[in-house]
């Protein structure tokens, strides 16, 4: 049993906790969970890892309590392993995707609440459909995303700082052609 009076635990999430069960009201994690996902070690195995966490987690957690995961998936297998895991303990998941538009700033959230287990497949779908759908920009054959015309992003700019009150002057024939070189 871990002490009751310690303020923090330093251990590996990915084994077996010692905590009286229904001790907490809520958990929050931020970048952690993906790394349940690599193996360091030779007797590491994802799966097992990310089983053994959710239901450490399940266990401690208040029947009124609900974890949110902030997670940046290095895949769409990744997603569908993590969500798996912890509807596979019990855990009513639902995803959410914070700035699905941006590259750099996307976030992804696991929310898991006690009550109905849900159905992992058609959340992780609904997860990577929204992840994938909100990307900008063309997919190429090989599921690379391709570059957008010179001046489809001078609109999308322009347009962007249109919305938020600037002075912009209109479009023409002329929008985004590159100027000849008179140097």
């Amino acid at each position: 049993m871990a002490n009751p009076k310690a303020d923090f635990v330093l251990a590996d999430i990915g084994t077996k906790q010692d905590f009286e069960p229904g001790s907490y009201a809520g958990a929050i994690s931020v970048s952690c969970i993906q790394w349940l996902c690599h193996s360091f070690q030779s007797d590491h195995n994802p799966r097992t890892r990310l089983r053994v966490f959710f239901q450490w987690l399940y266990d401690v957690l208040s029947t009124d309590a609900r974890a949110v995961l902030q997670f940046y998936p290095s895949d769409d297998n990744q997603v569908a392993l993590i969500g798996k895991a912890a509807a596979s303990v019990g855990f009513s998941t639902f995803f959410y995707v914070d700035n699905p538009d941006s590259k750099k700033n996307k976030k992804l959230f696991l929310i898991c609440t006690f009550g109905q287990p849900t159905d992992p497949d058609s959340v992780i779908a609904s997860a990577l459909s929204e992840m994938n759908s909100t990307e900008h920009g063309r997919k190429l054959k090989n599921g690379k995303k391709g570059a957008q015309s010179r001046k489809q992003r001078v609109l999308n700019k322009k347009e962007r700082q249109r919305s938020l009150g600037k002075v912009i002057k209109n479009d023409s024939k002329y929008t985004a052609r590159k100027r000849k070189d008179k140097f």
